[in-house]
């Protein structure tokens, strides 16, 4: 693979990248002696009582350099004029479920193994939504036990049950609509999980928090950026807007909240961003009768991170067919060479499934995406035909991401 000659960004782990995320709040609130922070993101923020993290889904460096040079965005214009602003790596897919999971565990999608939006488990025979954490088309119904056993959640924990040790207290903020989500389950293990309808409503729950402790760590995952981004394309002014609207709440309700006991740091950051495609650039895989018989199952992953698992036997022939009929839009490239190459991390220590890589994963060198509608026969609520922003590659659009801190008092 040559990332020079497409544009494309490997993920900088690390040196700088969003799974690096949770050495920094580590060492932030003095939980332990932290060796680890990427030297890019040393001088991000100091050592604070209290810190506060927004994850802003969707949010990439692009979006708000769009939003900055196109529209009127004096919030956050402020904003950035009093923080400290680092440009980081999302991981491989760019996707939310990895990239939160990487994020709220500090570890690699090598080590987590959530590689993608569906997946298709090997040990279980189904494909499933990696946000429920369930079998496409049953919501309602828990990934079981089997799939991550005892070993492998005591061994990456999360963020929240590190810091108990040094007892600082750990809030995780969510909408309510997903509260309950089996990804929320996994990844809010030892967080204190507080629902919310609205930003506002999130606001004044993290002011009761602040205003009632001595020492904690917050998490904020807002979601409406990348809503918005995905129906209507992340340069937009309703984009720019929500970003906007998004800084002023945090500047005027956070930075003027006189009944903080301590230092208080505010990270804000996204999971990944996004890159604008023509509906008739995804390309349905399931159409194309010369492809499909090489699959041993349906295409899973993301529609920008597709991931291919080939009948035993059809590997050369499949590849020599991708190339000569999708060259132009993708480079198909072996899952093990991926791995080997640090494309999903750099750690030794591996997810004990490597299955869930699959055979060959797809990587677009343009705007190009590839989905499989024959899910839609598992979920009828899958959604391929009404994006218009779309994440999970390793563009520059999808791959930047921006590390915003600032303290209270103001730098």
């Amino acid at each position: 693979m040559t990332n020079e000659e497409f544009n494309l960004v490997r993920p900088a782990f690390g040196k700088g990248s969003i799974a690096d995320l949770s050495s920094l709040y580590m060492r932030a609130l003095q939980a332990k002696k932290v060796e680890n922070v990427p030297t890019l993101m040393k001088e991000a923020i100091d050592e604070v009582d209290h810190l506060v993290f927004f994850l802003i889904d969707g949010m990439g460096h692009a979006t708000l350099k769009n939003a900055l040079k196109n529209y009127r965005v004096p919030a956050l214009s402020s904003y950035l004029s009093k923080s400290i602003y680092i440009p980081i790596t999302s991981v491989f897919p760019s996707t939310t479920s990895t990239a939160t999971v990487s994020i709220q565990t500090g570890s690699e999608p090598v080590q987590h193994g959530i590689i993608g939006y569906t997946s298709y488990l090997r040990e279980l025979g189904r494909i499933f939504n990696m946000i429920s954490l369930a079998p496409l088309g049953s919501k309602d119904t828990l990934m079981p036990g089997a799939v991550y056993d005892d070993e492998d959640l005591v061994r990456l924990g999360t963020i929240y049950s590190h810091l108990k040790e040094p007892s600082v207290s750990s809030n995780l903020y969510i909408p309510n609509k997903i509260i309950d989500s089996g990804l929320t389950r996994f990844t809010g293990r030892g967080a204190d999980i507080h629902g919310y309808y609205s930003l506002s409503h999130m606001m004044v729950t993290l002011k009761r928090n602040l205003a009632s402790e001595k020492k904690g760590f917050h998490f904020c995952y807002l979601s409406t950026v990348d809503t918005i981004s995905h129906k209507l394309g992340p340069q937009t002014e309703e984009v720019a807007e929500e970003v906007n609207s998004i800084f002023k709440l945090i500047d005027e309700r956070l930075f003027e909240f006189r009944e903080i006991e301590g230092d208080l740091g505010v990270i804000i950051s996204a999971d990944h961003g996004h890159i604008m495609i023509r509906p008739d650039a995804i390309i349905d895989a399931s159409i194309d009768q010369k492809l499909i018989p090489f699959f041993a199952i349906p295409v899973t992953g993301d529609a920008r991170a597709p991931i291919l698992r080939i009948n035993e036997g059809k590997m050369e022939e499949a590849l020599d067919y991708i190339e000569e009929r999708y060259g132009g839009h993708f480079m198909a490239v072996r899952s093990e060479d991926l791995l080997k190459m640090g494309y999903f991390g750099i750690s030794e220590k591996r997810f004990a499934k490597e299955d869930r890589f699959g055979d060959v994963m797809l990587v677009p060198i343009g705007e190009s995406g590839m989905i499989d509608s024959r899910l839609r026969l598992l979920d009828k609520e899958i959604d391929f035909g009404s994006l218009t922003g779309v994440h999970g590659g390793l563009s520059q659009e999808e791959m930047i991401v921006p590390l915003i801190s600032r303290t209270k008092p103001d730098r």
